[in-house]
C-alpha cells in the first residue's frame, strides 16, 4: 500500500510563490486520488509488492495486465508528483550557484533563455511533438 509523502517544509513555506492553500489542495487532495486509486487498483495485479519505479515500468509494457493502463497512469501521477513536491527548497535550504538558482522575475533572466528554450530550432523540433501529444 502506497502512503501520502510527507512534504519536507511547512505548507506555508513556499509562499509567495505557491500558497499554503495551493500546496494542501495540490499534495493533500489532488495527489491523495492517485494514491488512493493506485491502492485500489493493485491488489491482484502482482504488482503489490513492487517500489513505484517499478510498478510504473511494468504497467507500461505488459499489455496484458488486468487495469494496466490505469495502473500505469495513477503509479505514474504519483510518482511525477512524489518527484514534483521533493524538487522544492525553502529560502533557508542550500541551494546551488547557478543562474537558475537566482529569482528570475526579480533577477530579470529569462528562464526559457537560460534553457535554450526560446531558439528557433528548439521551437521546431518541439511543435509536431508536442501536438502529437496533446492534440
Amino acid at each position: 500500500m502506497f502512503t501520502l509523502i510527507n512534504l519536507p517544509y511547512a505548507p506555508d513555506a513556499l509562499e509567495p510563490v505557491i500558497s499554503a492553500q495551493t500546496l494542501s489542495f495540490h499534495h493533500g487532495k489532488h495527489l491523495q486520488a492517485y494514491v488512493d486509486k493506485l491502492n485500489e487498483l493493485l491488489p491482484g495485479s502482482g504488482l503489490e509488492e513492487l517500489p513505484l519505479e517499478e510498478i510504473v515500468l511494468r504497467a507500461s509494457v505488459d499489455t496484458d495486465l488486468p487495469n494496466g493502463r490505469a495502473i500505469f497512469n495513477n503509479a505514474g501521477q504519483v510518482l511525477n508528483h512524489n518527484l514534483y513536491f521533493m524538487q522544492f527548497k525553502t529560502p533557508d535550504q542550500n541551494t546551488p550557484e547557478s543562474k537558475l538558482s537566482g529569482d528570475p522575475v526579480v533577477g530579470g533572466d529569462d528562464p526559457s533563455a537560460i534553457l535554450g528554450l526560446t531558439s528557433p530550432s528548439f521551437a521546431g523540433q518541439t511543435s509536431p511533438s508536442f501536438a502529437g501529444l496533446t492534440g
